[in-house]
């Protein structure tokens, strides 16, 4: 399955992702999750990409999706999940670490995102598909996601 997305991906300069792609990529996740044992105790979706991804886990899993950025809970040992729907660059996922490194709760947050790409400064914990391209590769494709 996940060679097959790969290769659809490929073949298009702009990549668009079906609900059909979405619901793969998320059973590739949860599976990832299942492996690792690991159980948030809560979902913190970065707006906008991230939301679609943090809403259908938190139903789906029955985890709490919480709309800030969950540091109170990191620094009382609660588990965070933090999901965003892509890591191009990884600045989003870098902003956010140094604020739970600065409180000191940063071994309670795991990063999760559907897509990462070659050259991003963050690799999420958990990921559904790595895209070989980086952003200034001549292969470079713009990801449009159906809820776009």
């Amino acid at each position: 399955m996940k060679e097959e997305l790969q290769q659809k991906l490929k073949q298009q300069k702009k990549e668009y992702i079906s609900w059909s792609d979405f619901e793969n990529f998320y059973k590739i996740l949860t599976d990832k999750f299942t492996a690792a044992q690991y159980k948030p105790d809560f979902i913190y979706g970065i707006a906008r990409g991230g939301l679609i991804l943090a809403v259908t886990l938190s139903n789906r899993l029955g985890i709490p999706m919480i709309f800030d950025n969950g540091v109170n809970l990191a620094k009382h040992n609660k588990k965070i999940l933090v999901v965003d729907d892509m890591s191009d660059t990884g600045d989003t996922f870098i902003e956010l670490m140094k604020l739970y490194n600065t409180k000191k709760c940063a071994q309670n947050v795991k990063f999760a995102s559907l897509l990462y790409r070659t050259g991003t400064l963050v690799i999420p914990d958990f990921y559904a598909l790595h895209l070989s391209a980086s952003m200034d590769s001549e292969e470079y494709r713009w990801i449009q996601y159906p809820w776009e």
